[in-house]
């Protein structure tokens, strides 16, 4: 299990906070009192696992073509970029887990302080303890102004009565159609489909996939692949081509291994990567409302599990416990061909001063399965906890963040964004070597459920997944054992 994150170094892109963010201008504004709701602009079909199955190609978001600046309705206009500095008013807090991220948010508040008159202080903790942390102090009613909740917390949240809605302010101070759909639905919207907004994009994340230039380019790997295999070597469209990678690259004498990806029982860490291939492989979670049985368990659950046991055995030694830090480890040192990872760890990849392939990387999108192309979303949300004391302070420091100045800027420093704007420009690409992909990799995304029972749902999956995986167990017996499991969780919770 990992308490720290892998240790990467942008401070090249901080810097750049320092020259223009503190120019842009914050527009005073008084959060309304929380009422009942309008509406926010009508979602594209939801991409919760609850979704039917889907087409081989996810519905695509418009990735290439930037809406006109001056579509923009006129109370989400960006702030004016000039402003008298203000006085120092008192300091907003944040919950995340220690991660570059949480790092540059931190940076960013010493440029907030100058135009909104509070700074932006984290309080970070490892990643396995960041769930617990901000829950524990909700319970006691305080804990930090923006908690940053993974997407699936956002139910729990509601549920509690420990996040506020921000619905009306969100429609009135932030343009929303400059939002990438599925991110405003995954990271703010509860239920999915209602309409109501309890927070907003932070950092946008996905599942990536990485190879290594070096090997895929390698005359002589090229020909002994291509005698082996009929194909050329390139990467992976599909999963059963990845682990032919995986198996031709195989080569423990020589210190080399296919491939890297998640399998601890840490968090989401299986249960992410299983989620992927089984929805590539045609199957989903559940049915959306109150049913699991016949569906993780499904044909298609157990071809995507019999697959993961499959690739674990030409796996890495000790990759059972292998998390997103262990994954960039072994890539970093040159062990493995290719890995599956989030794409906000992938700084670490390439700093030389701690990766011995930073120049020899390519990115592509996750694989495709026989029934369908997915890639797991990552990433959290901010949001406002109900026990803030400077709630308004909160929701004017949002709506500066969502600013395309400042988006543009938390792009550039190394974090990933959500706004389309940002994401159709020609600049985005050049950012880091990954951004094409990651715009590649949008339209894919799909995400699990957001229930208050989530934690207990998640435990279950995660501990039964990775023991099926390590112990080659029964795959069926393993699904079987989840479906029934969290089908009484759900029961219990009063679903039908």
């Amino acid at each position: 299990m990992i308490s720290r994150p892998f240790d990467v170094s942008r401070r090249q892109f901080l810097a750049m906070f320092s020259s223009t963010v503190a120019a842009i201008g914050l527009a005073a504004c008084s959060a309304p009192a929380p009422a009942q709701p309008t509406s926010a602009p009508a979602p594209a079909q939801p991409t919760a696992a609850a979704a039917a199955p889907k087409p081989t190609t996810a519905p695509a978001i418009p990735p290439t073509t930037a809406p006109a600046a001056t579509t923009a309705p006129a109370a989400a206009a960006a702030a004016p970029t000039t402003a008298p500095a203000v006085a120092q008013k008192g300091t907003l807090t944040f919950s995340w887990f220690d991660w570059l991220p949480a790092r540059l948010l931190n940076d960013l508040g010493k440029e907030y302080v100058k135009v909104g008159g509070y700074s932006i202080q984290g309080d970070l903790v490892g990643a396995t303890q960041w769930h617990d942390k901000i829950f524990t102090e909700f319970a006691a009613k305080g804990g930090a102004d923006f908690p940053i909740l993974d997407s699936q917390w956002i139910g729990e949240g509601v549920a509690g009565g420990h996040i506020i809605e921000i619905t009306d302010f969100a429609q009135k101070n932030v343009n929303l159609k400059e939002i990438n759909p599925p991110s405003l639905r995954s990271y703010g919207e509860y239920p999915q489909g209602s309409g109501k907004l309890y927070g907003l994009p932070c950092e946008q994340d996905a599942m990536a996939y990485v190879v290594r230039k070096d090997l895929f380019q390698d005359p002589k790997e090229q020909q002994a692949f291509k005698a082996k295999y009929s194909r050329d070597l390139a990467p992976a469209k599909t999963w059963d081509e990845y682990y032919d990678i995986a198996e031709f690259f195989n080569r423990p004498d020589q210190g080399l291994f296919g491939t890297a990806m998640h399998f601890a029982a840490a968090y989401d860490a299986i249960t992410c990567n299983f989620n992927q291939i089984m929805w590539s492989y045609g199957g989903q979670l559940w049915d959306g409302k109150a049913k699991t049985e016949g569906f993780i368990n499904s044909e298609a659950g157990v071809g995507a599990l019999q697959f993961m046991q499959k690739l674990f055995k030409i796996s890495p030694p000790g990759s059972g416990n292998w998390w997103f830090d262990e994954v960039n480890n072994a890539m970093a040192q040159g062990q493995v061909a290719q890995a599956i990872n989030w794409f906000a760890f992938h700084a670490g990849l390439v700093d030389p001063k701690a990766s011995k392939v930073a120049d020899k990387l390519i990115w592509g999108v996750v694989p495709a399965g026989p029934k369908a192309h997915f890639a797991h979303l990552g990433g959290m949300g901010i949001h406002i906890s109900n026990y803030s004391k400077n709630k308004d302070a909160a929701l004017d420091f949002i709506k500066w963040f969502h600013t395309q100045e400042v988006q543009k800027k938390w792009a550039q420093a190394g974090a990933l964004t959500a706004n389309l704007p940002i994401l159709n420009s020609p600049e985005f690409v050049t950012y880091e070597p990954w951004n094409q992909t990651f715009k590649e990799t949008l339209p894919l995304l799909n995400d699990f459920w957001n229930l208050p029972e989530y934690a207990q749902m998640l435990d279950l999956q995660e501990k039964t997944l990775n023991a099926a995986v390590v112990n080659q167990t029964d795959a069926k017996a393993a699904l079987d054992k989840i479906a029934k499991g969290q089908q009484q969780i759900l029961s219990d919770a009063g679903y039908s």
